[in-house]
């Protein structure tokens, strides 16, 4: 009598516990590494960002010269900043939707080692995502009216966006202070620095720069240097939280990796 050979047992392959993502389809799939320089990569936003508020800059003086010149109309609202839907805010908003994605790719990650704080990773991308959106639809500056109705006009509440703004920031900063404990230091400290810049330009010096509207100085020498100040110091935040991301993922989250399958629709 012969003995068959009794087969291996095979174990099937599964996702590494540091993956992000659904596990790998049976077909044979190449990867595709992105290597991402953390250094280049903030010094090219570092160098947007001044880009950016160098052109704004040119485009205030640009729009206080009488004398006309050629493609006038369209260069000083394409670079003004503060205003509304020209290159600036998109460069915000890409800044802030760069930060969500990030804090969103961290969450994931928390998700696969079953971290308690997971969620709150997806409030950090959730709440820049809103950011991201509302610097686009400025719907800080709609909700100014509705507000102004319960409150009233005043030098201080003249942006009266900004209360219901600083009661969130409140309740987002009692919220989180656990959440920055469990951090490592230098990465909370990083945030709690980032944030505050980012509340001290985009709330602190808009109602400073409301109080002088209040005044009738609207178009005061004051008002473009504290509008460039408050543009700045939002974008520069922005980038400084991005790096404090960047440095969290490569420090503490460096076995992650991200797999991202297409799937669905017809074979050509």
């Amino acid at each position: 009598m012969t003995t068959q050979p009794i087969p291996p047992t095979t174990t099937p392959s599964l996702p590494s516990p540091h993956t992000i993502g659904t596990a790998r389809p049976a077909s044979d799939v190449s990867a595709l590494p992105v290597p991402l320089n953390i250094t280049a990569s903030i010094r090219a936003l570092i160098i947007g960002t001044l880009v950016v508020i160098a052109l704004g800059i040119v485009s205030r003086i640009a729009s206080g010269i009488k004398t006309d010149f050629p493609f006038r109309d369209l260069i000083v609202p394409m670079f003004a900043l503060g205003s509304e839907a020209n290159i600036p805010t998109m460069f915000s908003s890409f800044l802030l939707g760069t930060a969500a994605l990030l804090a969103f790719v961290i969450a994931l990650a928390k998700r696969q080692q079953r971290d308690h704080f997971q969620r709150l990773w997806m409030t950090v991308s959730a709440v820049f995502v809103y950011l991201s959106i509302d610097e686009v639809a400025q719907v800080h500056d709609r909700a100014t009216m509705g507000v102004r109705k319960i409150v009233g006009d005043s030098a201080v509440l003249h942006y009266a966006w900004v209360l219901p703004y600083a009661v969130v920031v409140v309740a987002v900063i009692v919220l989180f202070v656990p959440f920055l404990r469990h951090l490592p230091r230098r990465t909370a400290g990083g945030m709690m620095l980032a944030g505050a810049l980012y509340v001290l330009g985009a709330m602190g010096l808009e109602v400073i720069e409301g109080m002088l509207e209040f005044s009738g100085q609207f178009y005061s020498v004051a008002m473009p240097i504290l509008v460039t100040l408050e543009e700045s110091l939002e974008m520069g935040s922005v980038v400084l939280f991005i790096w404090v991301l960047l440095t969290y993922l490569r420090q503490h989250l460096s076995g992650v990796h991200l797999d991202l399958f297409v799937t669905g629709g017809r074979a050509p």
